[in-house]
């Protein structure tokens, strides 16, 4: 086990790589059961700027990282997602409600994305374009700043992998709201990316009710959405 499965009764956001408490929580039930899991933070505007500032202050040091040292951290992060997927699987289990075998598929899925991309950026290379034998013209790739993801309750996991993984690989850093009903598996994959070693602040997941917290990370100015 790299890390503790996530048994607090309080699911925190986890931004610039540490829990990070709200004022406020909610309740999250268990959809097959009715029961209480425990409580979620019910973060809102000051927690996505507290995000939003963590990634912005990460993404100049993580732009300037290699493809290669971006491809080692993501293949990194897909094997612990892997090692750690029967955990995964019953957090996103108990959220939502599904078999416990669609959610252990739902895992390796994510950590297929980021072992996909981790591949990938290493032949992402820009372009020359052939104009008149005194000209030198090429294009070059680069990262667009901090992305902001809003994911849905069906495959926690596997929307956090999709949007995410080509996101950081491309050199942006990520800010995710889940669900309201399925936090928990954003929480601990974020927590999962630290042990792999990305830098604090490359993704941070911050959890509350989609018309509060999702609310003003759609409407943030500073990120791409």
């Amino acid at each position: 086990m790299t890390v503790s499965p996530v048994a607090e009764r309080v699911t925190e956001s986890f931004i610039d790589g540490v829990p990070v408490r709200s004022a406020q929580t909610y309740p999250n039930i268990d959809p097959s059961t009715g029961a209480t899991l425990g409580d979620v933070a019910r973060a809102g505007d000051k927690e996505i700027d507290q995000a939003v500032t963590a990634a912005r202050r990460a993404q100049p040091e993580w732009r300037a990282t290699t493809p290669e040292q971006r491809s080692e951290l993501l293949s990194r992060l897909a094997d612990l997602i892997a090692s750690e997927a029967e955990t995964l699987s019953r957090l996103e289990s108990e959220d939502t409600g599904m078999p416990l075998r669609q959610a252990r598929n739902d895992a390796r899925v994510c950590a297929r994305y980021f072992g996909f991309y981790s591949h990938a950026i290493d032949a992402y290379y820009g372009l020359s374009i052939p104009l008149r034998p005194d000209q030198h013209v090429y294009t070059r790739r680069e990262p667009l700043g901090v992305t902001g993801h809003i994911v849905a309750w069906n495959y926690p996991m596997q929307l956090f992998g999709r949007g995410v993984a080509p996101a950081i690989a491309a050199g942006n850093c990520a800010v995710l709201k889940p669900a309201d009903e399925t936090p928990r598996t954003a929480v601990y994959l974020a927590r999962l990316a630290t042990e792999a070693g990305l830098p604090p602040g490359v993704i941070n997941v911050v959890t509350g009710l989609g018309p509060e917290a999702g609310a003003a990370l759609a409407a943030h100015r500073t990120l791409i959405t």
